[in-house]
């Protein structure tokens, strides 16, 4: 069985909204000072689908990546 790929989703509460492919995607783009929390802070809160993180400036969700099945 193929393990289900997911996407960090970062949206900001000024309504824009960014996706990355990993906790660490996020400090290629913004800094900690931005989004007012930590890549390690992160890492210990374990973010998976239904558990977000949110502070004042943003919330963090993780969901799955859905794809077309590939044709055979």
């Amino acid at each position: 069985m193929k393990k289900t790929q997911h996407i960090i989703h970062v949206e900001f509460k000024n309504g824009s909204n960014f996706y990355f492919g990993s906790i660490a995607a996020i400090y290629e783009l913004f800094d900690a000072n931005t989004i007012k929390v930590s890549a390690q802070r992160l890492y210990g809160f374990d973010i998976e689908p239904g558990k977000r993180y949110e502070n004042s400036v943003c919330i963090i969700r993780k969901e799955p990546l859905r794809r077309k099945p590939p044709r055979k």
